[in-house]
């Protein structure tokens, strides 16, 4: 299902970052939080739910069939996590790892960039088998 015309060079790359994805979103999980909190703390089910989270997203993005939405859910949870590190942890501890989620922000976004033309291909496959998505006004 994943992208039909990759060549193999293609796929080791795009293989690469999506492991490389997965990798940070494991290491989101295994170190959150600064110890330090600033703001006022969330409770421990909020901080353990969103560990469990990052794992899921972690693995949906190494399975080739779900690392479309691996990949849309890391940048969301990475953008989420950039919030709280600045809004519980501090300044001190956002700064410390502001470029570690951009990072990640931006080899997910690759991985969505990547994998664009097949969303569109899906799409395309559920309209029907002419692929013509037609209006409710298009009709005479």
């Amino acid at each position: 299902f994943v992208t039909q015309r990759e060549t193999r060079t293609e796929r080791i790359v795009f293989t690469t970052i999506a492991v490389i994805v997965a990798l940070a979103m494991f290491g989101a999980a295994s170190g959150s939080g600064s110890g330090d909190p600033v703001g006022e703390q969330p409770p421990a089910v909020v901080d353990v739910g969103g560990n469990v989270l990052s794992v899921v997203i972690g693995l949906l993005v190494l399975i080739p069939r779900t690392r479309i939405l691996g990949a849309v859910l890391a940048v969301g949870n990475m953008f989420i996590s950039m919030y709280l590190n600045y809004t519980v942890d501090g300044v001190d501890y956002f700064v410390d790892l502001i470029a570690y989620n951009t990072i990640t922000i931006m080899l997910a976004s690759v991985l969505i960039g990547h994998h664009a033309a097949d969303l569109a291909h899906l799409r395309r496959r559920s309209s029907g088998p002419s692929g013509d998505v037609t209006s409710p006004s298009a009709s005479p």
